[in-house]
Parts: C-alpha cells; sequence; structure tokens
C-alpha cells in the first residue's frame, strides 16, 4: 500500500477496495485482492495504539525535542 485505503460493501453485499495515491485511485473487485487488502488492514488496526495512547506518545515525543 502506498496511499489510503478504503473497504466499501457494494448494494449486493460484495466487498471492494478503493486504494488512492499521489496520482491515480483504483476500486479493486478481484475478491482474492480484496481478502488480502482486508487481511492488512486488520493487521495493522489490530497493531495500532489507541486514540488516546497514540495522542500520548506524541506529546511525549514532542516534549522530549
Amino acid at each position: 500500500m502506498d496511499g489510503s485505503m478504503t473497504i466499501l460493501t457494494t448494494l449486493d453485499g460484495q466487498p471492494v477496495v478503493y486504494t488512492e495515491g499521489i496520482r491515480s485511485g483504483a476500486i479493486i473487485e478481484e475478491p482474492s485482492a480484496v481478502r488480502s487488502l482486508s487481511r492488512s488492514y486488520d493487521v495493522l488496526t489490530a497493531s495500532a495504539l489507541s486514540r488516546d495512547a497514540s495522542a500520548r506518545m506524541i506529546r511525549q515525543l514532542m516534549e522530549a525535542s
């Protein structure tokens, strides 16, 4: 991934992924690619700090510099 990604569900219930980079965007509909990107998203969100913990870390880093 080199930009933002949004997981969407179509009216018929099928998931698709919209990716956007600096110069382009793409809608990905191929099921195996959607599953792979969805797993990547799940791993990233599972390992991310909470909003409060992120704010604390940023504040601490700013105070240390």
